[in-house]
């Protein structure tokens, strides 16, 4: 789904001396805009955390990995990699293995809309040495085929666009089809340190532009801005501006959200704002709000309470559960580490109303794909026991706690195995990992669900706020296609927000929520039988964020 851009015009008064009068401090706000990893990830390639961009696939190519300080990627480029260097934005999947949530082949980029990428990185090299940026695409994990496109920077630091349909590099074109994987490079800067303050791939290449305006004065200064008042890292919107004109007209590439300072030369003059847009999401229906198995029909989740949700383990050593997550180790000289979940041997599993198999772990180590970092699903019925029914491709496992949802109706298979909907299953074993040494791992909760389902009712609860002016209207809407297109509106969510009665506690107060958690409850009596997406749309002043569910509602009367 796609956010409404809103024109704008921002300005900015400057007094002669370069210092802002308070009268003159109104800040001025840029709409945020549209953004693939907020569009479909629902955060932006800012480095503020780890998951935030493929950090396993770019640690190779600088010195300690690189960290992040302070919302940065800051690294620098080993030697012994003879230049080579790639930030990786988003990891993409191996062919032949079962993507998870986090990869590119779980969101793979539609390169037919996305297409301009924004960089802000600062080289610590002399401004009068250039380097290539290069933005680099690839069609899935084995990184070929693939292309890049590319512009000259220099020194210090940038903001710069790449149009990413003007391939300068390898020989496919960005837009030869839906891309998983998208990489920073800076060539020729073996042995140098980099940083990059956010990356953002939009359909436009600026949200528009920007008036800044001055009481006119002698002389010219260079413009810069920074989101720190001190200017450590000033980056330039333009050289040599005559001050006598008193005003400039810059027309910025996407910005990650956030207040940033101006700078006339050296002197902090103003500040402006790139709007944060708002948060929401949906709990329900998603991959685990359907009714769970193990709670519903053994009557015991597998949550890792207690030992009583394993059946059996082979290959395993110091099982134990402690606050609801259970750990072991692998067994020495075996690469098959197994756990084997209580209740499907007395009560057999309905393949056809329990799909969704979810589970939350960690892996404390460095990732080893060739060694084995990889998972598996297994399943078993009575007629091939012991789970020779099906066994599940790969399922990469990457470093710290990762939550994974594989729907077992659509699950890559080995050859020869049975497809998990053609009959009962009486048992299901996940192998967490594939080390032949004693490695460990942890296992939080187990879930394995289905759609939810709905009769005359059913209940949408939902999460929505805005950090920098609040939601002025919020909307569900309901789809018949897993894109949210061609939505209708539930009445129970639509128009302007309303402040709750006075002395009223509660957080939310509908048809609209003001911030917090909010619930609606959808009168589908006269919604005709069918599988329905949930849309839920908020705006505020200058954006809107649409997320659609994962998953559907199935209505039958």
């Amino acid at each position: 789904m796609k956010r409404i851009l809103i024109a704008f015009s921002l300005v900015l008064l400057l007094s002669s001396s370069f210092q802002m009068p308070a009268s003159a401090q109104n800040t001025a706000v840029i709409p945020f805009g549209e953004d693939y990893a907020f569009d479909q990830r629902g955060f932006i390639w800012d480095f503020s955390s780890i998951e935030h961009y493929a950090f396993e696939r770019t640690r190779p190519y600088f010195e300690g990995g690189g960290s992040l300080q302070n919302g940065w990627f800051v690294g620098k480029i080993k030697a012994t990699t003879s230049g080579e260097n790639r930030v990786f934005l988003l990891g993409m999947t191996i062919p032949g293995t079962n993507p998870t949530q986090n990869e590119g082949g779980y969101h793979p980029i539609d390169t037919r809309y996305y297409r301009y990428l924004s960089v802000r990185v600062c080289i610590d090299a002399p401004s009068t040495q250039s380097f290539g940026l290069l933005g680099f695409w690839h069609v899935d994990g084995a990184m070929t085929p693939w292309g890049a496109a590319g512009m000259t920077v220099r020194g210090g630091c940038g903001l710069y666009t790449l149009d990413l349909t003007k391939r300068t590099d390898g020989a496919t074109d960005w837009t030869a089809q839906p891309m998983q994987g998208i990489a920073l490079k800076l060539t020729h800067a073996s042995g140098v340190r980099v940083e990059y303050d956010f990356a953002r791939l939009s359909p436009t290449p600026s949200p528009g532009p920007v008036t800044l305006s001055w009481a006119p004065a002698a002389g010219t200064a260079t413009l810069f801005f920074d989101e720190v008042p001190a200017g450590s890292r000033r980056t330039k919107i333009a050289d040599n501006v005559d001050l006598a004109n008193g005003a400039y007209t810059w027309t910025p590439p996407h910005l990650a959200p956030g207040r940033y300072y101006l700078f006339a030369g050296t002197n902090n003059v103003g500040s402006f704002v790139v709007n944060d847009p708002p948060a929401a999401t949906l709990l329900n229906p998603t991959f685990t709000s359907g009714p769970d198995y193990a709670t519903t029909v053994v009557g015991n989740p597998w949550d890792m309470n207690s030992a009583t949700d394993i059946l059996q383990t082979h290959n395993v050593t110091g099982l134990k559960f402690v606050n609801g997550i259970a750990s072991a180790y692998s067994e020495a000289g075996s690469d098959d580490p197994e756990l084997i979940f209580n209740g499907p041997q007395l009560y057999p599993i309905d393949p056809n109303r329990f799909y969704y198999f979810t589970y939350r772990m960690r892996d404390p180590l460095p990732q080893d794909i060739g060694a084995g970092s990889v998972a598996r699903i297994f399943w078993s019925d009575a007629s091939s026991p012991y789970f020779t029914a099906a066994t599940t491709k790969d399922i990469v496992t990457y470093e710290g706690w990762k939550t994974v949802t594989i729907d077992l109706r659509e699950a890559l298979l080995l050859q020869g195995a049975i497809p998990w909907q053609a009959a009962a299953r009486d048992g299901i074993r996940l192998d967490p990992h594939e080390f032949s040494y004693p490695r460990l791992f942890e296992l939080d909760d187990v879930k394995l669900t289905g759609n939810d389902r709905a009769n005359n009712t059913y209940r949408i609860n939902y999460l929505a706020s805005d950090s920098d002016g609040g939601i002025n209207s919020l909307e569900l809407r309901y789809s018949n296609s897993p894109d949210g297109s061609n939505s209708l509106p539930i009445s129970c969510a639509t128009g302007t927000p309303v402040q709750p009665p006075a002395g009223l506690s509660m957080q939310i107060y509908l048809p609209l929520i003001l911030r917090g958690d909010a619930f609606c409850t959808w009168n589908t009596t006269q919604i005709p039988n069918g599988d329905y997406y949930i849309v839920l749309i908020a705006r505020d002043t200058y954006d809107q964020t649409i997320r659609v569910s994962e998953t559907p509602v199935e209505i039958r009367h």
